[in-house]
């Protein structure tokens, strides 16, 4: 319920403030799928993906946000999960494996979770060198005796900060990452 109420609000707000375009080359993001994404807008990214999906979606997000009053509130009560960067918490990142496991086991109740692994958000037109955390949780969930889909996502912003500035999301095929036969796990 709580979800609900977080994804209807948000998606009415950024429909308000931007001129979404969405350019969608499947439709059906049933079963185990990991949405992932280049990351060029901070907050405004994940949210995004409400753009894109009714379904429930697990997000992945840097633990400091989930220190900041309200925003932390919204955050564990959607299910979001904690990573912990290097440049962050250079003595937590032990943790992270706790946060790819839960990540791995929300893909084999056949959930989806949302990762952007740039790591950070930024405004080069390239894309940051790729962390491993979305590769590192596929090979769990393969390993584990599960098929996943990986979707790609490309956000592109106009003017990011602009008022009614237009934004195009590109959905694109979604990638199979084959079970690993009998599971390794």
């Amino acid at each position: 319920m709580f979800y609900r109420l977080v994804r209807a609000i948000v998606s009415v707000a950024l429909g308000l403030f931007y001129r979404v375009e969405v350019i969608r080359r499947v439709d059906d993001f049933g079963g185990p799928v990991m949405f992932v994404g280049n990351h060029p807008n901070s907050l405004i990214d994940p949210a995004m993906v409400f753009m894109i999906t009714d379904r429930q979606v697990t997000f992945l997000a840097r633990e400091p946000l989930f220190r900041v009053p309200v925003l932390g509130w919204i955050l564990k009560g959607v299910g979001a999960l904690p990573v912990y960067r290097k440049q962050d918490h250079p003595g937590l990142m032990e943790k992270n494996e706790g946060t790819l496991d839960a990540a791995a086991n929300a893909l084999k109740d056949k959930r989806a979770i949302t990762i952007f692994p740039e790591g950070r958000s930024h405004s080069e037109p390239q894309l940051s060198d790729i962390k491993t955390g979305a590769a590192r949780i596929a090979l769990k969930v393969a390993k584990g005796g599960q098929a996943l889909r990986i979707i790609p996502i490309g956000f592109t912003y106009a003017q990011k900060q602009r008022f009614r500035s237009k934004v195009h999301i590109e959905v694109g095929e979604p990638i199979l990452v084959e079970a690993v036969a009998g599971g390794l796990e």
